[in-house]
């Protein structure tokens, strides 16, 4: 009857051990080699704009973020967004169907369930849980020798300015304050000249005809997807402390600007809409019609356009358009 030796044994015993640290090192070295939701986090959302920390938001803006940009990924959970406000709800519906209708949704998804959750709980594990706050702002010095600080007669509580412009030819500067939807003209001496209410959200003006003109861009935050709510008003130039503004454009949708232009060369009546858009946007041409400004003509279709230039780049006697956009695409019409 054989007997094993005890060194066959040990050699054995030392193969299986080995066996074991190999898989368990195999096994080791697969969790290690499994990406974390920083770096799919880096993959994913860089393919589109800039990294973001998950410092700048809180983890409840997150959630609803996140949710917003899994659209474009082809993630269409809603899950963690339950016990939302009806408002929070329909603002990511109405989201949804405005990707889906821009073509924007991938009918399959292009992160996994599990890299996509990864990424949410990277962002949820690190995001704090009320919004960080701002660094002090330095106290104001009256540092230069030809100017002075002055306060102005208007004083609200509370205010959200969302444009101040000098008006040169009138000595006078134009403030609007969407806290209160006040739309505020000051004179040289910094009184309330003029003074109209009920206007929200207005970012822009042009002096036209001896007539002030201002844009509201109608979705400062990208609440209302894909609805029409900018528009622009005709302010009188009166005495009238409070006057009436009168409309001249509306139907717009988040314009951040716009132009008054002589394209055809014979009249002034023509003007210029950027449409920046959330999905789809364009630069539209308007004309004067009955005293409004409608759509004429869609002179460059893409979202993210800021600003624009008319000027004859070519020499060739007409007027050419450059476009500045904010989406990284560049481009130019004639």
């Amino acid at each position: 009857m054989p007997v094993a030796r005890p060194g066959r044994l040990l050699q054995c015993a030392a193969a299986v051990l080995l066996a074991c640290v190999v898989l368990a090192t195999m096994q080791c070295k697969r969790a290690e080699e499994k990406p974390s939701g920083e770096t799919l986090a880096r993959q994913y959302c860089s393919g589109c704009h800039e990294f973001p920390d998950p410092s700048v938001l809180t983890k409840e803006s997150w959630r609803f973020l996140l949710t917003y940009m899994g659209f474009y990924l082809g993630q269409n959970n809603f899950d963690v967004l339950k016990g939302s406000s009806r408002s929070v709800i329909e603002n990511i519906r109405s989201k949804q169907m405005t990707l889906q209708v821009s073509g924007l949704v991938p009918s399959e998804p292009v992160v996994s369930d599990a890299d996509w959750a990864a990424i949410r709980r990277y962002y949820d594990s690190l995001a704090p849980a009320t919004a960080l706050p701002q660094t002090g702002k330095p106290v104001l010095t009256d540092e230069l020798a030809l100017f002075k600080i002055k306060e102005t007669v208007y004083q609200p509580h509370e205010a959200i300015v969302t444009m101040v412009r000098v008006d040169e030819p009138h000595q006078q500067i134009v403030v609007a304050n969407a806290h209160d939807l006040d739309l505020v003209i000051l004179d040289k001496q910094l009184h309330v000249a003029q003074k109209y209410n009920g206007y929200e959200l207005l970012v822009d003006m042009f002096e036209h005809d001896d007539s002030l003109y201002v844009l509201s861009i109608g979705d400062l935050m990208g609440r209302y997807v894909g609805m029409d709510r900018g528009y622009v008003l005709k302010v009188p130039r009166n005495n009238s402390v409070r006057a009436n503004a009168l409309p001249a454009a509306g139907g717009l949708w988040r314009r951040p600007t716009w132009l008054f232009t002589d394209l055809d060369l014979m009249t002034s009546t023509s003007s210029l809409f950027c449409n920046f858009g959330d999905v789809d946007g364009s630069l539209q041409l308007f004309t004067l019609q009955h005293g409004m400004y409608k759509p004429h003509s869609t002179v460059v279709q893409a979202p993210g356009i800021v600003k624009l230039c008319v000027q004859d780049f070519n020499k060739d006697g007409l007027p050419d358009l450059a476009v500045l956009m904010s989406h990284a695409r560049e481009t130019s019409a004639s």
